[in-house]
């Protein structure tokens, strides 16, 4: 069974990185029913339904979505990509701005060294109003992000941390001028 289980989750995975959603979560529920009883199974059952939730617009998706995230959480504690989906469901999907938010600050207080937190948190203080405590994010994402060296994906952090900064600024200095 243990064989069975870890072909079905190797399968869900492959499923996932092609958006298959329905395929996905086939493969992944029936690794789950075969014993594989992991973390990063259940964040992937949680990506799959969330993903085809969003797209479907389907309530019941984002309900069992929000439950795998948890469910990889209660596993796995400090799992910090299940708790950075979750605050994202949370935050877009379910009307938890609050809790989402304070995910993230949990998530950025425990790892500064996770740049996605870090990002998503920005977002989420600039979506809900709070732009200085955005800019500030982004100010000290960027200067550490300075310090390391190059790749793309650093590359392409500082870009998006520079343009968030530049149009924060900007339209704080609309609403005092």
């Amino acid at each position: 069974m243990r064989r069975l289980a870890d072909q079905y989750g190797q399968l869900g995975t492959i499923y996932l990185e092609e958006r298959r959603w329905d395929q996905a979560i086939e493969a992944l529920e029936k690794s789950i029913s075969y014993g594989k009883d992991t973390p990063a199974i259940y964040y992937s059952a949680g990506l799959a339904y969330a993903n085809r939730g969003s797209e479907m617009k389907n309530e019941k998706d984002l309900d069992r979505a929000e439950a795998m995230y948890r469910k990889a959480i209660a596993r796995y504690g400090s799992f910090s990509r299940a708790r950075n989906a979750l605050a994202i469901l949370l935050f877009y999907h379910r009307d938890r701005r609050d809790e989402a938010v304070s995910i993230m600050e949990d998530l950025v207080a425990t790892d500064r060294k996770n740049y996605l937190a870090r990002f998503t948190l920005a977002r989420f203080y600039y979506e809900t109003e709070r732009p200085e405590r955005a800019l500030g994010v982004y100010e000290e994402l960027y200067a550490d992000l300075e310090k390391l060296p190059a790749s793309d994906v650093i590359e392409e952090y500082k870009n998006s941390c520079r343009s968030n900064i530049q149009r924060i600024i900007m339209e704080m200095g609309k609403k005092k001028g």
